[in-house]
């Protein structure tokens, strides 16, 4: 699947102004929306170290109401101690109404233990069928839940792991999960069986083009919009039409850049 992809996809800053202005707008409402009907709200980023996730997070966060949500950055699992590995993640869900943002969530387990060779696979098969579980109750509670993957080339991959001095951080960040430790086509092996396993149509993975941090931060900040408000069609809740500017994009956008069994499961929940 993420082979198939062209994550070198780019707009021009004037496109994203114009873009911006309208989500400036569009993203607030949702959330006020939401608020208003009880609709949490989870989204999850994940993907390769050094992507943007921290630059993505950023675009997000600008353009909410900062009162109604919360980012978590989400380190190892060896601080689970002795409770079930998913007790941290229950402690951090949003109440009704609000948002909680995770810079990598519950994926991080089965992703960095399979990729160090530390998770069998039955461990793996466990840990997956628990996440189901979870998102498969949150959503059967009536959450909203947006699974982001922001995804880079080899070739990018490769020049963003070479030995750098005094790199500066971006805002919103983790240490690295661990695929900095391996070859790009493992990595992309694990995280493409991950992705695979883990799609579904209550909790559908978007796969976010992350090369230009402009382009990933618009169409993050899309995915999540277009989340809200059809959760909020989903109780009965009457939306005002989007700006002409972006009404429709992302859909296209989806179905254009991945393959048609992905692309079948994102399609599916915006039905």
């Amino acid at each position: 699947m993420l082979d198939k992809l062209d994550p070198d996809q780019k707009m021009k800053r004037r496109e994203w102004e114009t873009h911006r202005r309208a989500l400036e707008t569009r993203l607030p409402a949702l959330q006020r929306a939401a608020h208003d009907a009880g609709l949490a709200t989870i989204i999850i980023f994940e993907g390769w170290d050094r992507a943007g996730r921290g630059a993505a997070i950023n675009v997000l966060t600008q353009l909410l109401d900062p009162r109604g949500f919360k980012v978590w950055p989400v380190g190892g699992h060896s601080q689970e101690g002795h409770y079930p590995w998913l007790r941290r993640f229950w402690l951090k869900l949003p109440r009704r109404g609000d948002l909680a943002i995770f810079d990598h969530g519950w994926y991080a387990r089965i992703r960095d233990d399979r990729q160090a060779a530390q998770s069998p696979e039955v461990g793996w098969s466990q840990a997956v069928r628990d996440i189901v579980d979870l998102e498969r109750t949150l959503a059967d509670d009536g959450a909203v839940i947006v699974k982001l993957w922001l995804h880079i080339g080899q070739k990018t991959w490769e020049r963003l792991h070479e030995p750098q001095q005094g790199a500066p951080s971006s805002g919103h960040t983790r240490a690295a999960t661990g695929n900095a430790d391996l070859d790009y086509e493992t990595a992309l092996q694990f995280a493409d069986e991950m992705l695979r396993q883990t799609s579904f149509e209550w909790a559908p993975w978007t796969i976010v083009e992350a090369e230009q941090p402009r382009y990933a931060g618009w169409r993050v900040s899309n995915v999540v919009a277009d989340a809200l408000e059809r959760g909020l069609r989903g109780r009965g809740v009457t939306i005002p039409a989007p700006d002409a500017s972006t009404a429709g994009v992302e859909a296209d956008a989806v179905s254009a850049t991945l393959p048609d069994d992905a692309a079948a499961v994102l399609v599916a929940a915006e039905r």
